[in-house]
């Protein structure tokens, strides 16, 4: 499974006027999921392996402040019933 994608970026200016309305968002994707329907195996780690990393925030330039913005980087996947992150972690913000 790969990981997910990066939130991207976002270029906004203006000469006159502000974004007091403007919601603006550049989060990370999250990670997929591999074998989530089977059992974690015996022994361990079984069957357990490729979940997807969370995607890092990406970035927002902005010439004024907005009403809300967002930079989150996405959660990992996990791999089997037993939810295991395998070695994926969350993406970070940028």
């Amino acid at each position: 499974m790969a990981a997910a994608g990066a939130g991207g970026s976002i270029r906004i200016f203006t000469n006159s006027g502000n974004f007091s309305g403007l919601t603006v968002q550049a989060n990370g994707g999250n990670g997929g999921a591999t074998w989530q329907t089977k059992a974690p195996g015996t022994p361990f780690p079984g069957n357990r392996h490729g979940p997807g990393g969370g995607g890092g925030g990406g970035v927002i330039f902005l010439s004024s402040t907005p009403l809300a913005s967002s930079v989150t980087g996405g959660s990992n996947g996990f791999s089997t019933m037993a939810n295991d992150a395998y070695g994926a972690t969350v993406g970070q913000p940028a």
